[in-house]
């Protein structure tokens, strides 16, 4: 009677996996077409390209960094910077820049991280990469930094635009009587100087 008993509790909870399983398979079929109407106009999978680039030292150091970019046309895209060769335990701040060269601007800053005590360095972003730019003209932009023309729309980029496809690493804080530059944490704290950069713009 016992072993009935438990084989009688087993049919019940297998008859509930079974419902569970048909429910969870109808619900995973629907997800399914979801992904697949997403993506279908995207025959290489969920982002149009996987792009690499790497950066080398500019202050004769043994610097060097790996960037990994994954482009996406309809949100943001997703950046993963890999560093080696920094001070150890040291501030450094990224920037995406109009060109490689030492202090030049237009910049926009994207991020800082902290060196461990091997001199690595990680920073992960989600945000836009491959499209970033500067107004030419800061004066037509609101407070969002959006250029607004007027007839053209509130959210409309009406100004002329510089392109910001190369990535700068700097030192985020200054040396006591060294270098100092506006590259720092914020604008209040000076930072020091170039360190490494790409020397190609981003495709």
């Amino acid at each position: 009677m016992k072993s009935v008993g438990n084989q009688k509790v087993k049919d019940v909870q297998m008859s509930r996996n079974i419902l569970i399983a048909t429910a969870t398979g109808i619900t995973l079929v629907f997800l399914g077409t979801m992904v697949l109407a997403q993506t279908g106009s995207n025959s290489r999978g969920l982002f149009d390209r996987l792009i690499r680039v790497r950066l080398v030292a500019q202050d004769g150091s043994q610097a060097a960094a790996g960037v990994t970019v994954v482009e996406d046309k309809r949100g943001p895209d997703q950046l993963r910077f890999n560093a080696k060769g920094l001070k150890p335990r040291t501030r450094y701040t990224v920037f995406m820049a109009q060109s490689s060269t030492v202090g030049a601007l237009p910049v926009q800053f994207i991020g800082e991280f902290t060196t461990d005590k091997k001199g690595k360095g990680q920073l992960n972003l989600t945000t836009e990469i491959i499209d970033a730019f500067a107004t030419a003209n800061q004066t037509l932009e609101n407070a969002r930094g959006i250029a607004d023309t007027p007839g053209a729309g509130a959210l409309s980029n009406g100004a002329n635009t510089i392109p910001l496809n190369f990535i700068r690493v700097y030192l985020g804080v200054a040396s006591p009587g060294g270098l100092q530059s506006v590259f720092g944490t914020s604008a209040k704290k000076p930072g020091g100087g170039l360190v490494m950069s790409t020397t190609r713009p981003l495709p």
